[in-house]
């Protein structure tokens, strides 16, 4: 089955959520990803998920041009999120 096949399915949604969920801890305060800059449907899905852009940027590879993406995982309080 093709990656487009998948595209909408809602299971990227529920792998995300999962992940931020299983991560939700008093050690934990936020989920860091990379992605490259170019790709804007991950950006627009990650965003989407309560992701921003945060301003450190980094390179992976020859010509790469990388984003860091942060989700925090704590109340307005700086208190963890409940489970």
């Amino acid at each position: 089955m093709s990656t487009e096949a998948w595209r909408g399915s809602g299971i990227g949604d529920a792998l995300v959520e999962r992940a931020c969920a299983d991560s939700v801890s008093p050690r934990h305060s936020a989920i860091v990803l990379g992605t490259n800059r170019a790709n804007r449907v991950a950006r627009a899905f990650y965003k989407r998920h309560g992701r921003t852009r945060a301003t450190r940027r980094f390179n992976v590879g020859i010509d790469s041009d990388d984003v860091v993406m942060v989700r925090d995982l704590t109340a307005a309080d700086g208190s963890p999120l409940a489970r």
